[in-house]
């Protein structure tokens, strides 16, 4: 059965796309040779070649048709912003246009082609493909999109196929973090600091604003501070005006001082040891003890097995999910059993 590929970006005839995309060419002439010979490696005469834009770059007409007569298969252009008329003029097996909806075997919607990459394009909330060039590789893909352009699949045409495994990679990541903007957002407007905190983690891409920290401690407001302080140290913010030092690991100990004055001991001894467990100045570790679960290696402090919490985390939940799923594991609990495994190689 004839196979349907896609591709994208060869510029033909031009000489300072080697430079500009690092190409390994020493000429316009070796590259176009690699670039004939990559694809006619690949592409069967009655194969499909789907081409998504800039085919060739101000490229003498004569030599345009020998090299594209030179290539197999049936031939289709998405045109790019280097396809003149005389690209577009070539005897392609389909009318050239901007945006093409192709069908390919056993996919259930059709690949939506284009030579510039779209955030948003049809039915993508149903799951259809959305195949792109142009970016040469800088652009990366989101979701079930992705760069066919030759610069990313070693100079050559790809089918859906082959493109596959990274797609669903690259959507299995995209909704875990929408999943983790989702979440965040939600426990932000619980009020519940800590857990937003986990989500946090997750989400780099989040930061606080300046100063924020600082108007919750004003207002007293010390749950809120102690995320936003956390954020802080995190993105590790230059130091702020009340004299606390955020790359001091020290920070929210007085900031949990301040802001309980007034509270007694017992409940500031209590907020300082839960600051000092959230950054890490009191390690949870993993040990092996046999008067404990007969040797079974456990998160230290409490009954729960390494494993257990291993199995979770290769699961894909979030650590603040974990630490539901074990009430006494401790806020660095997670943590300590991912360095466990990693010190095992496991």
């Amino acid at each position: 059965m004839p196979e349907i590929f896609f591709t994208a970006d060869h510029h033909f005839g031009h000489l300072n796309i080697i430079d500009h995309c690092k190409r390994p060419f020493s000429s316009v002439d070796e590259m176009t040779e690699e670039l004939v010979a990559r694809w006619n490696a690949v592409v069967g005469p009655h194969d499909d070649v789907w081409h998504l834009g800039d085919f060739a770059c101000r490229m003498k007409p004569g030599a345009l048709e020998r090299v594209f007569r030179r290539l197999r298969g049936r031939k289709h252009l998405i045109v790019g912003n280097h396809d003149d008329k005389h690209v577009r003029r070539l005897p392609w097996s389909s009318e050239p246009k901007d945006r093409r909806h192709v069908k390919v075997p056993g996919e259930a919607l059709p690949v939506v082609c284009d030579h510039y990459s779209m955030r948003a394009w049809p039915k993508s909330h149903y799951g259809a493909v959305h195949l792109y060039g142009h970016s040469h590789g800088a652009l990366p893909g989101l979701g079930r999109s992705l760069d066919v352009g030759v610069d990313c699949w070693d100079f050559r045409p790809v089918t859906l196929e082959e493109l596959r495994p990274t797609l669903e990679r690259q959507f299995e990541e995209f909704e875990r973090q929408r999943e983790v903007a989702r979440l965040f957002r939600e426990r932000a407007a619980r009020g519940d600091p800590s857990a937003a905190l986990e989500i946090l983690r997750r989400a780099p891409n989040v930061s606080p604003e300046p100063g924020d920290e600082l108007r919750n401690l004003r207002e007293g407001d010390y749950d809120q501070a102690l995320e936003v302080g956390l954020r802080t140290k995190l993105f590790k913010q230059p130091a702020d005006p009340l004299g606390y030092d955020t790359s001091d690991p020290a920070y929210l100990q007085r900031m949990a001082a301040d802001a309980l004055a007034g509270r007694g001991e017992e409940a500031a001894e209590a907020e300082a040891n839960r600051v000092a467990l959230l950054l890490g100045l009191r390690k949870t570790t993993v040990v092996m003890d046999p008067a404990v679960m007969g040797g079974e290696p456990h998160v230290s402090g409490t009954a729960v097995p390494a494993r257990a919490v291993l199995e979770a985390i290769r699961d894909g939940q979030l650590d603040f999910e974990v630490r539901s799923a074990f009430p006494t594991l401790p806020e660095d609990g997670v943590d300590a059993v991912r360095a466990w495994a990693d010190d095992r190689g496991e």
